[in-house]
């Protein structure tokens, strides 16, 4: 047996979008992800996504290639701030998270739609 090395380095996890602080009128909003992990690999499996404190891991994709991977996926969110949490492993078990917050804001729209006439002559 041949020991190369061991993996103590966590995977790198990043929100693409929407960008921290961010705000928004789009609704429902896609979210974006990428990893990496340059050592033992990233696990697919244990990606956890959370929406203000509500699991939504099974409304992503997740592709992994080798040594990094993305995850996406459409969400309905809340007016207001919104948070998002989310983490992943390596094969190693070293574990990585991130979080954002933003905006989403409503579009404002008039009870009674504007109507133009013109009257013919």
């Amino acid at each position: 047996i041949r020991i190369v090395g061991v993996d103590n380095a966590a995977p790198k996890i990043q929100i693409i979008s929407p960008p921290d602080g961010s705000s928004t009128e789009i609704n429902p909003y896609e979210i974006k992800l990428s990893f990496n992990d340059d050592i033992s690999g990233i696990n697919p499996n244990s990606f956890k996504i959370f929406f203000n404190d509500l699991d939504n891991t099974n409304s992503f994709r997740i592709t992994t290639s080798g040594l990094s991977g993305s995850a996406s996926g459409t969400i309905l969110l809340s007016e207001g701030i919104n948070v998002i949490n989310a983490s992943i492993s390596d094969f190693a078990g070293n574990t990585s998270s991130v979080s954002t917050s933003f905006t989403v804001q409503a579009l404002l729209q008039s009870p009674h739609p504007r109507l133009s006439c013109h009257r013919g002559q």
